[in-house]
């Protein structure tokens, strides 16, 4: 979102000055910082974003909240608020990662059975129903398939055989070059 950036700062400060004006971390006080960093994160994952990019965003607000910073009370706080960034970061990574590991897994599945699928098919128009029915599984929204004339000279003459997009197949006209 356009203005993440004074977002963030904002509650930082927002946490900052109530731990300067307090005696100590109090957790439910100073969660502002951390819980608008979260939005942000979910914002990324929803974008597919890269995640981790944002321990460098955090590295550079803790530089210049460390140099700005005083006393010893505020500096230990202030760490344990650079802490709990940086494990949110490696969760979030981590189930990123996941999601993604799971994904590839369930499309691996889809590819398998659509081989399964095509191996067990013995003309071509049982080959292309399937595909047809398929390949949109896999994610491919639109197909045109080709088969050549001669193919030992594939760019003399090919005749398109499927087409289909979201809508479904294309009807094609008979025998057209």
């Amino acid at each position: 979102d356009d203005g993440w950036e004074i977002r963030l700062l904002q509650a930082l400060v927002a946490d900052w000055k109530r731990l300067d004006s307090s005696d100590g971390l109090k957790s439910e006080t100073t969660n502002t910082f951390i819980f608008e960093l979260e939005r942000m994160l979910r914002q990324v994952i929803e974008r597919n974003g890269d995640v981790m990019i944002w321990l460098r965003i955090v590295a550079i607000l803790r530089h210049y909240a460390l140099s700005a910073s005083g006393g010893p009370n505020i500096l230990s706080v202030l760490g344990e608020l650079w802490q709990q960034a940086n494990v949110l970061i490696g969760e979030m990574a981590r189930r990123v990662e996941m999601t993604q590991r799971v994904q590839a897994e369930q499309q691996a599945q889809q590819l398998r059975q659509l081989g399964q699928k095509l191996i067990t098919s013995f003309d071509i128009d049982s080959i292309l129903e399937t595909l047809v029915e398929e390949l949109p599984y896999l994610g491919i929204q639109g197909c045109y398939l080709c088969l050549y004339e001669e193919p030992a000279s594939p760019t003399e003459w090919a005749q398109l055989v499927l087409a289909y997009d979201e809508r479904g197949r294309i009807q094609l006209p008979e025998e057209e070059r």
